[in-house]
């Protein structure tokens, strides 16, 4: 995409500013699993209001 635009592109990072215990989640689960739970992710976080 980034070729097409000339806009600049970057993964999402779902768990951008979410904390985990390292002891069940090292950083490196995360980073491979991110792009399987943004919109798990997404969802979780919204407010119950939000529509």
């Amino acid at each position: 995409m980034q070729d097409k635009t000339s806009v600049p592109v970057e993964p999402v990072d779902p768990f951008k500013g979410i904390e985990a215990n390292p002891k069940h989640f090292g950083p490196e689960a995360l980073k491979e699993a991110a792009p399987l739970f943004g919109v798990a992710v997404g969802l979780a976080t919204r407010r119950f209001a939000d529509r």
